[in-house]
């Protein structure tokens, strides 16, 4: 039992850092089209995988 409680301890612990990094990227993106994508990124992150990788793509053609 002590045992599952650190393991939910540190699970939060990571969570409430990861959200505090969130927040402060939030707080010091001022372009709007970053905020989206980052908003975009927490809500559906496969979406936003998908996006990105079309993005790298096209990047790569024009490049080539």
């Amino acid at each position: 039992m002590v045992n599952e409680c650190s393991k939910v301890k540190s699970w939060l612990d990571a969570s409430e850092a990861a959200a505090e990094s969130w927040m402060k990227l939030m707080h010091n993106t001022k372009d709007h089209s970053q905020r989206s994508l980052i908003a975009l990124h927490l809500e559906d992150p496969e979406f936003y995988k998908s996006i990105h990788d079309i993005h790298h793509q096209d990047k790569m053609l024009m490049y080539a």
